[in-house]
């Protein structure tokens, strides 16, 4: 079997110079763990759970990767949080991780919002359903701007690279310009930064070996 074939089958070894991380789940464990992130997170906050159950609570990856795969869903069609998931179980168990993961942050979820749709058609008329709904809704958009912010942390420790970041928030979040246009036009000079930066450290820590 080739090279990559082989690569694509099979975890991946970590990313970065971090912490020593655990070692990786069963397939079982990371169906349990991906099931509780879908059934116990709400809308766009799942990314921020990914986060937080696999890098920060559980150390199966490194920050690096998850933000590093997290990028990578972003960009890729399809559903965010799904890609992620994906990537977060190729990375981890190879080919039958990444089915695991994606199978847990969906199904168990799917029969939840279904459970939950026919509890809501009974009391959608009550008013304190609409507010319980909002709050929701607030902690989602608090754990998103969390999520933000330490992406930028880790991401954009430079000054040319915070701009980047402020150019994207100010094109597609003030002046309504399509995102497909902006990653286009900023994409390839946010690369060619990130790439200087990380040549820059290595070079960095060469000089400070010898």
């Amino acid at each position: 079997m080739s090279e990559p074939i082989r690569r694509a089958g099979s975890p991946i070894p970590p990313l970065g110079g971090d912490d020593p991380l655990d070692p990786p789940p069963g397939l079982l464990e990371l169906f349990w763990v991906f099931s509780k992130i879908g059934i116990f997170s709400f809308g766009g906050a799942l990314s921020s759970w990914i986060h937080r159950e696999v890098s920060v609570k559980r150390r199966w990856m490194s920050e690096t990767e998850v933000l590093s795969s997290l990028a990578l869903a972003q960009i890729m069609p399809g559903i965010n949080v799904v890609n992620l998931s994906l990537f977060c179980g190729q990375r981890l168990r190879g080919v039958t991780g990444s089915v695991a993961a994606v199978m847990g942050i969906l199904l168990p979820p799917t029969i939840l919002v279904i459970c939950i749709s026919t509890v809501y058609d009974l009391f959608s008329h009550y008013a304190w359903v609409s507010d319980l709904l909002n709050g929701i809704a607030a902690a989602a958009i608090g754990m998103l701007i969390h999520m933000g912010v330490k992406s930028t942390q880790r991401s954009a420790r430079s000054i040319p690279l915070l701009l980047i970041v402020a150019a994207i928030f100010v094109g597609v979040g003030i002046l309504k310009i399509h995102m497909v246009i902006v990653v286009l036009l900023l994409g390839p000079l946010s690369v060619w930064l990130s790439y200087r930066s990380v040549m820059a450290e290595q070079h960095a820590r060469a000089e400070t070996k010898s």
